[in-house]
């Protein structure tokens, strides 16, 4: 072995230890990103989205909007809930509109 592949090898290995563990901790923190976004209570969810958060069907959720038991918006034709709403009203959490009804 001649000293330039003896260099070869110092530096692959220097190398791989420093870029290793920032490798690692920016995977960490992308997986970290993507859960919060994922799981952000702003987020805005189709009818079909919803229907699988609470495990229910398509049909129930329609008649939850009858029976305005969830909060919904609508964007153009497109039926639309907050995970907030969702997760507020799986925990029996009335809603600024139930509440305004009972005012």
């Amino acid at each position: 072995m001649n000293i330039e592949d003896s260099l070869r090898i110092i530096v692959k290995e220097a190398f791989s230890e420093v870029v290793t563990p920032i490798m690692n901790d920016l995977r960490t923190f992308l997986t970290k990103a993507d859960k919060t976004k994922e799981e952000s209570d702003e987020d805005l969810l189709t009818i079909t989205e919803a229907a699988k958060f609470l495990n229910k069907k398509k049909s129930t959720m329609y008649s939850y909007n009858y029976q305005n038991s969830i909060p919904y918006t609508k964007n153009g034709g497109t039926i639309l809930y907050r995970r907030k709403d969702l997760k507020n009203f799986m925990r029996g959490i009335p809603s600024r509109r139930d509440i305004e009804k009972k005012v």
